[in-house]
């Protein structure tokens, strides 16, 4: 008939809180079939329970320095180029 008690929230987020992973995602299943898109379900270091967020996953320090060592070679490769025209282009 009416709506179930309010559910807990997170002191830290105010996001709901969900006791298992398998809650959070079962929670993200009903989502999607209201039509919102919740992407992943997320233990929270705060309240160290789970919550749901429509953010992908970041990758966390490892892709960043994936990325970061792509860069870098890049710019190395792109120099070496250059270094090599130039020094055709001198003689």
């Amino acid at each position: 008939m009416g709506k179930k008690g309010k559910k807990p929230r997170c002191s830290s987020s105010g996001k709901i809180q969900y006791r298992t992973e398998i809650d959070a995602k079962l929670a993200i299943a009903g989502f999607a079939a209201k039509g919102r898109d919740e992407a992943r379900a997320y233990r929270c270091p705060e309240c160290r329970k789970w919550h749901t967020t429509s953010k992908k996953r970041r990758g966390g320090k490892k892709v960043a320095e994936r990325e970061k060592n792509a860069v870098r070679n890049a710019v190395r490769k792109a120099a070496e180029r250059q270094a090599e025209r130039r020094g055709g282009q001198g003689d």
